[in-house]
């Protein structure tokens, strides 16, 4: 009998990393992790000690040490993510642990921050930066303003030692989330309403003749839109709003405190203040300003469509002998504006669906990128990836047919991985220590329904924008 030979998988050109994390263990993953915490003290170390201060010995160091951080640093934390192995997202959470105390302390040196001060007001003007350059000093500066570098020894511990915990509570905060993998059994009646092409998707459990309907956005956004069964809908929001609560609870109360602790050390009223001051309103008040005019503006035809949802559910309530409270509950807003669009504008949102298979949308969102940004994507088949379901495309210039990058696109749920929908760079655009361009590489996260049976998976509009 003769096998046909497969070879193994390669890595695509310009991609640093070997991206097949079943290839690497937990032990690979803590010592790449104390590498990177090594390697990137030693380049600031030398900043510390640099005696002539010029783009060469100051700039150019922190920003090689920030992007050596980020490419190396991306391949230790990205398997708690993706990875099947419970064991490697453990070590990846740990990993990303690590290197965030290493980056609050990188972040908190002062001898830096002062090497960059005295750079831009004494040496900066004879490299004669580029724009760009200048600019990423400013930012460099400000933000060692905005971490308390400017502040006397004991404000900098007490603020250090603040974002060390902050950063410890939110990848906690976020590990509970992504961990999470709870459940509901509903029967066929409870999923009134449902397309058929849903329910088929759904595991089926034989001992209680009830499906599994998980608190993933995948389950949660289809049932609320469309279950017809109003106790069906409350659960779901309710099991949903309150995934991880008796330890998320605790950590969020707590991170509110240090937030405005940090805020008050560093001179802002709060921490609404700290984030804005950066951001295009400025400050708090700005927004509220903002808010409260739209909400002006928003509140007549709010009441036109309130009316509406509201005359909907009643007639609902009445078809099916359910009690009518005249208010809309939190579980009712996504069924019963689905219902308006059904009704007042005949839109049929399983009829649609059926235009929008995911392989279709794909390729024709490519189309669409190749047109309006004069690109050219090509799929690779036979390449190193986390997951057999990760589909690789490569990205050219579409006149000049220069490599600029790479898409890996995760689109469906499977246990540990990122519950909702996300895209995470793997790999920076830019510039490299010796003055070459890397090529981008970036992770779409999403997680669609499964085909089964030979059926494609169906998006709706929604889900397709």
């Amino acid at each position: 009998m003769a096998f046909a030979w497969i070879p193994p998988p390669v890595k695509p050109e310009g991609v640093f990393h070997n991206w097949d994390l079943r290839l690497y263990s937990p032990d690979d993953l803590f010592h790449r992790t104390v590498d990177i915490v090594k390697q990137t003290k030693k380049i600031l170390d030398k900043v510390s000690r640099a005696k002539v201060l010029t783009y060469e010995t100051v700039l150019k160091p922190v920003l090689d040490a920030h992007q050596f951080s980020c490419l190396q640093g991306v391949l230790v934390t990205f398997p708690r993510h993706v990875s099947e192995c419970p064991v490697l997202r453990q070590a990846a959470a740990d990993a990303t642990r690590t290197l965030e105390e290493s980056n609050v302390e990188m972040s908190m040196r002062k001898d830096i921050f002062d090497k960059l001060v005295l750079y831009k007001e004494k040496f900066s003007s004879r490299d004669n930066l580029k724009p760009e350059l200048a600019r990423c000093l400013n930012y460099l500066i400000h933000n060692g303003r905005r971490n308390g570098l400017h502040l006397n020894e004991g404000v900098r511990n007490k603020i250090k030692s603040i974002k060390k915990r902050l950063s410890e509570l939110q990848l906690q905060f976020t590990r509970n989330l992504a961990e999470e993998n709870s459940y509901l059994l509903l029967s066929y009646e409870d999923l009134t309403g449902m397309p058929y092409s849903f329910i088929e998707g759904l595991n089926f459990d034989p001992d209680t003749k009830k499906y599994e309907v998980t608190l993933k956005s995948h389950h949660f956004f289809p049932v609320t839109r469309k279950c017809g069964n109003p106790e069906t809908r409350r659960i779901m929001e309710y099991y949903y709003q309150s995934r991880c609560q008796p330890q998320n609870t605790k950590i969020l109360e707590e991170i509110i405190e240090l937030r405005q602790q940090e805020a008050e050390l560093l001179g802002y009223r709060n921490h609404a203040s700290y984030i804005q001051d950066i951001l295009m309103a400025k400050n708090p008040q700005n927004v509220k300003k903002f808010l409260i005019d739209l909400t002006k503006k928003l509140k007549p035809p709010w009441e036109i469509e309130k009316k509406q949802l509201l005359e909907l559910k009643k007639k609902e309530c009445e078809k099916y002998n359910l009690p009518f409270n005249e208010r809309l509950e939190l579980w009712d807003f996504r069924y019963y504006t689905t219902l308006v669009e059904e009704e007042m504008y005949t839109i049929n949102q399983d009829e649609v669906m059926e235009y929008f298979p995911l392989d279709f949308v794909t390729h024709q969102m490519l189309s669409i990128y190749e047109q309006l940004l004069n690109l050219k994507f090509s799929y690779l088949g036979n390449v190193q990836k986390w997951h057999d379901d990760v589909i690789v495309y490569r990205v050219k210039d579409g006149e000049t047919d220069h490599l600029m990058g790479y898409i890996y696109l995760d689109l469906y749920p499977r246990p540990g991985k990122f519950g909702h929908a996300c895209s995470i760079p793997l790999q920076a655009g830019c510039l490299d220590s010796n003055g070459r361009r890397q090529c981008a590489m970036a992770a779409m996260l999403t997680n669609f329904n499964r085909p089964k049976h030979s059926k494609p998976t169906l998006l709706d509009h929604k889900e397709v924008w």
